[in-house]
């Protein structure tokens, strides 16, 4: 019977583990609270089926040399605990969802035949900027960054030329077109005064000078980099220091 009970245990651990990861991925992709909060009450499910389990095996009679079996039933357990404290930390994390749509249009006169509003002197962009935000355990932290780019079909009758496109070719029709790309993925780690930031990211000019993220387009170019920034060890100092690689010439 105990056996029975010991195999019962493991398959609710094991289906209960996976539900919550299921859930955990949910409510990190829609910043749902109803689902984080079920996570964190199956995570209190879980530890309890995994102590009932452990006591479970503590009663079983067993013949010298059973050692072994008994401690993978042990480990099986530990594992689902595991796996259900992971899928708690996902679920845990507080993210913040935001986001901009935007249309340029610019046009100019340049004198001669043209004016205002012609074709040949006017430009434009569509765009959409989604971007996720969170805190994780132990001083960790992440974000993300999707960003879009579209003419619209507009160059085909209303301007000539776009403000940006997604390969960087600026004013360039001939290869603009729908574009997508992660434009922003990093990881922060708070250690003391020191924040380090890791993956692509916008580089402010007060901290990058020579290599920075520009704001007079559509949308600011990112960069891979690591980027290390010391607050308060030394006073009325802050020390930068950075590793940057390449651009997404977005700027």
């Amino acid at each position: 019977m105990s056996l029975e009970k010991i195999e019962s245990l493991l398959l609710r651990l094991l289906d209960t583990s996976r539900t919550m990861i299921d859930l955990a991925y949910s409510a990190l992709l829609y910043n749902d609270k109803v689902f984080a909060e079920e996570v964190l009450r199956l995570e209190e499910e879980v530890d309890e089926l995994h102590t009932e389990l452990e006591l479970e095996v503590l009663k079983l009679k067993r013949r010298e040399g059973e050692e072994r079996g008994v401690l993978g039933l042990i480990r099986l357990g530990l594992s689902a605990e595991a796996i259900s404290d992971a899928a708690a930390s996902i679920a845990d994390v507080d993210m913040k969802i935001g986001g901009q749509a935007v249309v340029y249009y610019q046009t100019a006169e340049s004198g001669g035949d043209t004016t205002l509003f012609d074709q040949d002197n006017s430009q434009a962009n569509a765009g959409l900027q989604l971007n996720a935000n969170g805190d994780l355990d132990n001083g960790f932290g992440l974000g993300l960054q999707g960003t879009a780019l579209s003419t619209w079909g507009l160059e085909k009758n209303l301007v000539s030329n776009v403000m940006q496109s997604g390969l960087g070719n600026n004013g360039d029709t001939a290869n603009a077109g729908d574009y997508f790309a992660i434009t922003k993925a990093y990881l922060t780690k708070k250690l003391g005064n020191t924040t380090l930031k890791m993956g692509r990211q916008e580089l402010p000019k007060n901290l990058s000078p020579l290599a920075f993220s520009e704001n007079w387009n559509v949308y600011k170019n990112t960069f891979d980099a690591i980027l290390a920034v010391n607050s308060g060890d030394i006073p009325d100092t802050t020390l930068v220091g950075a590793y940057v690689s390449r651009s997404n010439q977005h700027g």
